[in-house]
């Protein structure tokens, strides 16, 4: 008996489960796409073979093909076809797929922006288990996109993502406990929850996670007031493009909160601060007193009306002093009542108080 199934295997007679259409051309893509079984990773050469398995139907095949298409990788970025070929697989029930393609009606990629087929595609993506889907539908029901508003709801699907082990879910988890969200204020269980976040592998989530410890720190909810600590928690969230963070950490050496005081250094990252009225007021504060950096009433009068057109009122009050004076521009006494009664009118007033809140 035992020789007649050799020969059976021998001959190719014994019956086999046939393998899905595509499969082996998709293997090769993804063996090259990854660098796996001793391949030399090149994208390039993998997007043919996931082309051809996706041709044939292969819902794997169609999902890298999106990914392909969507990032760029081995092919020019094609958004039509990374939705398209999203949609393929989707049609398939690939779980994966389900979520980019709601993810690119979400966008507007490669497809008119239309949040309430992204929220359809997010649900059936966190029907499956899907952990990204399942904090995309918590984040829709938290700021009301393609649906009513729902905290509650909110809260439910961040703790399903949170559950699965999705960081980011984690982080958003911990800021409904923060804010009472949903739920009952925590601030315990949302610095645990940021704590762990932070593990993330994602930069972003990092970043977020850390910034939120920070304040924890910072105003001592939920954990023992620690300035220091807050200050290394801004650190890192800065070294993860936090942009609040970097204006934060500019504030502390500008004050000399949880480090040494360090104008120069508080200036140079008060600089790097990306479209932020209170940043700029306070880099034109640094030009206007010579405050870690050499005085130019110029400079400073051209960050005070960025800040004060970004409606910081800190700022128009100083466009109206410049304006009044003549520092850094020519006397205007029009210009200067103008601003003067429109920082009356915005109240928007920079505090570090506002920002740890």
């Amino acid at each position: 008996m035992r020789f007649f199934f050799i020969l059976a295997i021998l001959c190719g007679t014994l019956l086999l489960p046939a393998e899905e259409p595509g499969q082996q051309e998709y293997r090769l893509g993804l063996n090259l796409f990854e660098g796996l079984n001793g391949s030399v990773q090149d994208r390039e050469a993998a997007f043919p073979f996931f082309k051809q398995a996706a041709a044939r139907g292969n819902a794997d095949a169609q999902y890298r093909l999106g990914h392909c298409y969507e990032f760029g990788f081995g092919t020019p970025k094609e958004p039509a076809k990374a939705r398209e070929a999203y949609e393929q697989a989707a049609k398939q029930g690939h779980t994966e797929a389900l979520f980019r393609l709601g993810n690119c009606h979400y966008v507007g990629l490669g497809t008119p922006q239309d949040y309430a087929r992204a929220l359809e595609c997010f649900r059936k993506a966190a029907e499956q288990g899907n952990a990204d889907a399942l904090m995309s539908v918590g984040f829709c029901y938290e700021n009301g996109t393609g649906v009513e508003k729902n905290p509650k709801l909110a809260f439910e699907y961040y703790s399903k993502a949170a559950n699965a082990g999705l960081s980011l879910g984690q982080y958003y988890l911990g800021r409904c406990y923060y804010h009472g969200k949903g739920t009952t204020k925590d601030y315990a269980k949302a610095v645990e929850l940021f704590r762990k976040s932070i593990q993330s592998e994602s930069r972003l989530c990092r970043g977020l996670g850390y910034f939120s410890l920070g304040l924890c720190c910072l105003t001592g909810k939920g954990v023992e007031k620690n300035r220091e600590e807050a200050f290394r928690c801004f650190r890192n969230a800065a070294d993860s493009y936090h942009n609040e963070a970097r204006l934060l950490i500019g504030v502390m050496y500008l004050r000399g909160i949880g480090t040494q005081a360090d104008p120069a250094e508080a200036f140079r990252q008060l600089s790097l601060v990306r479209r932020s009225p209170a940043a700029d007021y306070l880099v034109g504060m640094c030009y206007f007193q010579g405050t870690g950096t050499a005085k130019n009433a110029k400079l400073a009068f051209q960050s005070f009306r960025k800040a004060a057109d970004g409606g910081s009122a800190d700022a128009m009050n100083m466009l109206a002093l410049c304006y009044r004076k003549g520092i850094g521009t020519s006397p205007n006494p029009d210009k200067s009542e103008f601003w003067k009664k429109h920082a009356a009118r915005s109240g928007r007033k920079f505090s570090l108080v506002h920002l740890t809140e």
